[in-house]
């Protein structure tokens, strides 16, 4: 958290850092706890949406139709 996230990997998503912590967990320093999450002067992420709240919707495929007249592989 004190270094950000690897230049190697921009897309790379660690939770707390700039992902959101699982649902239920806090952030703390006691045991179980997620550490304080890095942000600047006036409390705004420095990394990303660590605290979930530009969240986008996921895409829900379950309603897309199907087109099951042709095969997989078929030319």
């Amino acid at each position: 958290q004190r270094y950000g996230p690897p230049p190697s990997y921009p897309s790379l998503k660690i939770p707390g850092l700039n992902a959101p912590i699982p649902l239920g967990a806090t952030f703390g320093y006691r045991p179980g706890e997620w550490g304080k999450p890095p942000v600047d002067e006036h409390g705004r992420p420095l990394y990303g949406d660590v605290f979930g709240i530009l969240q986008l919707d996921e895409p829900n495929y379950d309603e897309e139709p199907v087109d099951r007249s042709k095969h997989w592989g078929d030319l």
